[in-house]
């Protein structure tokens, strides 16, 4: 019994979530003493979806996270990976028999830097090689935006609102001889808080493979 207890009083929310529990009750007005187990899972419940919409409409994650990529070399000086900003390097690897077990083929720290706010990765005496699957980088990436965070929890009211009125679905809701259209779509507010962190392609670099660690 305790073992259940215990597992259905853990928290859902992702480690990657844009907001808190807390933010998105203040955003709703909900007092504290109004707070119960059923309300914070949807609570929880709501910030994962509304998290998951903005990576995914941003094509970009925010909440700091370490991640090993391979890309394609492509002769250059630089290399811009998917994701930034780069916080740190924890491996880079040139190896053009894309094993990147040979400790021959690890960079060390001091032949190259991170350059151009964090977005790009430059080797100080060599070129990346015009080979195939032959750079691996792991590495911490990601900030949350303060403003970014606050979308998440509009969006969160957005959609608890709606799903509150039992809207979602409805084109239209009647009083009277009244009709009222319902605006089914994430507000335009919302929307252009969150797009102004959409990629943008300047050259970077797409991984041929992306885990992360």
């Amino acid at each position: 019994m305790g073992g259940i207890q215990a597992q259905g009083t853990a928290s859902i929310l992702s480690q990657y979530a844009l907001t808190t529990v807390f933010n998105v009750r203040v955003q709703l007005g909900i007092p504290s003493t109004k707070l119960n187990l059923d309300l914070i899972r949807k609570i929880e419940r709501l910030i994962n979806a509304c998290s998951a919409a903005i990576e995914e409409q941003t094509e970009r994650v925010f909440v700091p996270r370490i991640s090993a990529e391979i890309y394609d070399g492509r002769g250059t000086e630089r290399f811009i990976p998917r994701q930034w900003p780069i916080n740190t390097i924890n491996e880079l690897w040139i190896d053009g028999g894309k094993t990147f077990t040979d400790p021959i083929n690890k960079l060390d720290a001091s032949e190259y830097a991170i350059v151009d706010d964090q977005t790009c990765i430059e080797l100080l005496n060599r070129r990346f090689p015009s080979s195939r699957y032959s750079v691996k980088i792991v590495y911490n990436h990601g900030r949350l935006p303060a403003d970014l965070s606050y979308a998440c929890d509009l969006y969160c009211e957005w959609l608890y609102r709606l799903n509150e009125r039992e809207d979602l679905g409805r084109v239209s809701r009647s009083k009277g001889d009244e009709s009222v259209a319902i605006e089914q779509s994430v507000p335009k507010v919302v929307m252009d808080l969150i797009m102004k962190y959409k990629r943008m392609e300047f050259g970077g670099a797409t991984p041929r493979s992306s885990i992360n660690v």
